[in-house]
């Protein structure tokens, strides 16, 4: 991924920072942490809608680590927890973890 792609679609908290950033020549910029990894995990489970229908899901989870201890279960209960808080018409539950797996590292 280009450098100019990443800071335009950065989230900075200082707005100067970034345009500062973004406007510059990207050779002025030195890179001393070299590529940056980050994980993407498959997380399949099944729920039961509003409606009593139960239904299968895939997420996948954008992680900084590829670690065997990560714990995608926990994940997946606080994405549901908030899914549920932002979206009290259409609860999800008796969630069931089925599977989690890590798909692949990307390289930035």
């Amino acid at each position: 991924m280009e450098l100019d792609t990443i800071l335009k679609s950065g989230r900075f908290s200082d707005v100067k920072v970034k345009e500062t950033l973004v406007a510059i020549n990207p050779r002025q910029v030195v890179n001393t942490i070299g590529d940056i990894t980050i994980t993407i995990y498959e997380v399949k489970y099944q729920y039961t809608t509003v409606r009593n229908n139960r239904k299968n899901g895939t997420k996948y989870f954008i992680m900084n680590s590829c670690s065997p201890e990560q714990n995608m279960e926990k994940q997946l209960e606080l994405y549901i927890q908030n899914y549920n808080k932002d979206n009290p018409s259409r609860l999800l539950s008796n969630v069931k973890f089925l599977e989690g797996k890590c798909l692949d590292l990307i390289r930035l």
